[in-house]
């Protein structure tokens, strides 16, 4: 039997890839991912492009690991057995005399290269007699040394850290499921593409073969994710590609109306909308938001300009652990505008290096504080614990001494956050958002706005109580929006009387009263 593939015919003939999905299969980066959500087709697309890998680079050798090998199993091998290889014609069925041969249980795989079905072609038509017996001496052999193999497995275990991947070199290595694994998993990978071919014609002097490189295969992780931050760090280098696919691009290959279902589906989650249909990075969280009024689509901007006329407001978190947040406050009639501009966030640190970087962070990206033309004036804000002298001292002393006299006012914690959300949600008399936040320069602040800072969940410390889940556990967060806090119900006359107005005593009936002025009963 002749083992014939027309590999473009018997892929164009099923698979019907989207315009970046064609891009990706063209790009020589050696570093290529593929980001998107459900149904975007990106599954389909490195099985392609690793059978392609196979069949044009003679002896090649390729991987495909996710982070267990059972995880492996019960997904990304049933689109390689059930829809992709049935599709790819008789040359991708194992018949005992083929090229084509499952190992160990679909484990590995002996995929037929170019050169070895030109070279089975010529031993068949040269021995048109050969027995079963002969045919597999061949294949064992010949066969063997011109196919190319892939394997399926998981990621070595983390206690071998610094050699885990010692024996995976090899031409391809696809990354499954990539934002479960480390950015040292990549690393690592980069390091083990060192595997020489059987045909000069695709490899090096050294006889590598040249077109290797490392698939990253994944759904869009948050903003903060190793990835994420890899394409803003590699942005511009040809050497790595990022692809986003939306679900709605792979319309052709889904069955109808799955687009539509699938935005029903995740309509009133925005975050889970944009990573799982559109294909962008987006932060989702467990439990539920504090600022549960924020909406990226409205609040959130890049590069936000300095309002000409506002006040800075610097407001201060302080502690071990601690946070500025560099804000824009200004008032126009009876509307009130907060625009979070910059932030900045150490750990193991103190007030006196604090002040420092505050101060440098001023004259470094404000350097107009001083400019009433431009900023009216620069105001300091804080938690009324600061003041405290404690036998570790005063926070607020320490900032005296650099000319910084931060203001206070106590208010309760739910009070305080009515008025961040009240700020979320109000709008001028345009009908435009008062708030804005600048996601670029406020990366943590945005996170913790968008469902970071959260209530905790069952098993977490603070599970029933009414504060927010702070410290490691809930990512930090709370020092952002702590740090944001102070200066939104320290500053914000306006927003702050509405909720001192809406505060009524509540008598028989659950009759609304209007309070003694003169003598707060609350």
């Amino acid at each position: 039997m002749d083992a014939k593939i027309a590999q473009s015919n018997d892929v164009g003939a099923w698979y019907k890839p989207s315009e970046s999905i064609k891009e990706f299969h063209a790009s020589k980066a050696r570093i290529r991912a593929l980001i998107g959500g459900r149904g975007s087709g990106k599954t389909t697309a490195i099985a392609v492009e690793a059978i392609g890998h196979c069949f044009y680079n003679a002896g090649a050798k390729a991987y495909i690991l996710r982070k267990t090998q059972d995880s492996n199993q019960d997904t990304t091998l049933e689109t390689f057995e059930h829809q992709v290889f049935p599709n790819m014609g008789t040359a991708y069925q194992d018949t005992g005399i083929s090229l084509f041969k499952i190992i160990d249980g679909g484990k590995c795989f002996r995929l037929p290269s170019r050169r070895a079905v030109e070279l089975y072609n010529e031993f068949q038509a040269a021995h048109p007699n050969a027995t079963k017996a002969q045919k597999l001496t061949w294949l064992e052999s010949v066969g063997n040394l011109y196919c190319s193999f892939l394997f399926f497995a998981g990621v070595p275990e983390e206690r071998y850290r610094a050699s885990r991947f010692r024996g995976y070199e090899c031409s391809l290595l696809i990354f499954v499921e990539a934002d479960q694994l480390a950015r040292e998993d990549l690393d690592l990978g980069v390091a083990t593409l060192r595997w020489k071919g059987i045909d000069p014609s695709v490899c090096d002097e050294l006889g590598y073969i040249k077109d290797s490189g490392i698939i990253l295969d994944t759904n869009p992780p948050g903003r903060q994710h190793w990835i994420a931050k890899l394409e803003l760090e590699t942005k511009g280098d040809p050497a790595v590609r990022f692809w986003h696919l939306k679900t709605s691009d792979n319309a052709a290959n889904l069955p109808k109306d799955y687009v539509k279902n699938l935005e029903r589906q995740y309509r009133k989650n925005p975050a889970m909308l944009a990573r799982m249909v559109y294909g962008q990075y987006e932060d989702a969280f467990d439990g539920s938001p504090v600022l549960f009024q924020f909406t990226p689509a409205e609040h959130a901007y890049e590069n936000l300009p300095w309002p000409q006329g506002a006040y800075l407001i610097r407001s201060w978190d302080f502690g071990t652990t601690q946070a500025v947040i560099f804000s824009a406050y200004w008032a126009d009639g009876h509307d009130e505008y907060w625009w979070d501009m910059h932030e900045y966030y150490a750990q193991q640190s103190d007030v006196e290096r604090q002040a420092r970087a505050v101060l440098e962070i001023t004259h470094a990206v404000f350097p107009f504080w001083n400019d009433r033309l431009i900023c009216s004036g620069v105001k300091d804000y804080c938690d009324p614990a600061g003041n405290a002298k404690t036998d570790k001292g005063s926070s607020v002393l320490v900032l005296r001494t650099y000319g910084i006299y931060p203001g206070f006012i106590r208010m309760g914690l739910q009070e305080s956050l009515a008025v961040y959300n009240r700020l979320l949600e109000k709008r001028d008399r345009f009908d435009r958002p008062i708030y804005h936040i600048d996601k670029l320069t406020c990366p943590m602040l945005y996170t913790a706005s968008a469902g970071g800072y959260r209530y905790p969940v069952e098993g977490e410390p603070g599970f029933g109580g009414d504060e927010p889940l702070k410290g490691p556990k809930g990512g930090d967060f709370d020092h952002v929006a702590d740090a944001s806090r102070y200066g939104k119900y320290n500053c914000l006359r306006l927003l702050r009387a509405e909720v001192e107005q809406a505060k009524r005593l509540v008598g028989a009936f659950d009759v609304k009263e209007v309070p003694n002025n003169r003598k707060k009963w609350y």
